[in-house]
């Protein structure tokens, strides 16, 4: 369950009665690729880790990749680190992991940067360059923080935008996978 989706009018979450309800972990937006959802997700990320761990439910973060739009391998690397960088200086704000902390996680589902005015997408990125940023950002975040993170994505995504890699079998997969809306 991810905290972010959780905000009715603005609201702080009630973990204790999310706890009660039957949830034992929630994965909390704490770092995005880009500067607006970034900042958006300093609001709560603190607060909701402080509260959720308070009423005995395990937390973890995540971060939101967004690709960057060219197909020079240094910039691909050297944006992978800097959003790395931001999960990483987001988690060492909040003191580091705890006990109660499961790894960082990555979500990565946005393979569209250009679209024209009715939603279609005119240019995505490619695979060997959607993989190349993940095992960057992936390798980064595990040798700074000294604990594997996960890769949290859906199954279009992986088998359209992420090549069968024999480095990205290192890290856990959780699938995304949306129920029935009501």
């Amino acid at each position: 369950m991810c905290s972010s989706d959780l905000y009715p009018d603005g609201a702080p979450i009630d973990f204790a009665a999310m706890y009660r309800g039957g949830a034992r972990f929630v994965i909390i937006k704490a770092s995005d690729g880009r500067d607006k959802g970034h900042d958006g997700a300093a609001k709560w990320y603190a607060k909701d880790r402080t509260d959720a761990q308070a009423a005995g439910i395990y937390t973890g973060f995540y971060h939101y990749a967004y690709f960057p739009m060219t197909t020079v391998k240094s910039d691909i690397i050297t944006d992978a680190q800097a959003q790395a960088d931001k999960a990483v200086w987001r988690l060492s704000a909040v003191g580091g992991y705890t006990s109660m902390d499961l790894p960082y996680a990555l979500d990565v589902e946005e393979w569209c940067f250009v679209k024209d005015d009715n939603g279609a997408c005119l240019q995505r990125v490619t695979k060997a360059n959607a993989t190349l940023w993940v095992k960057t950002w992936l390798a980064r975040v595990t040798a700074t923080t000294g604990r594997r993170p996960f890769v949290y994505s859906n199954a279009s995504f992986l088998q359209n935008y992420l090549a069968r890699d024999v480095e990205l079998r290192n890290y856990p997969l959780w699938i995304a996978h949306s129920g029935p809306k009501p």
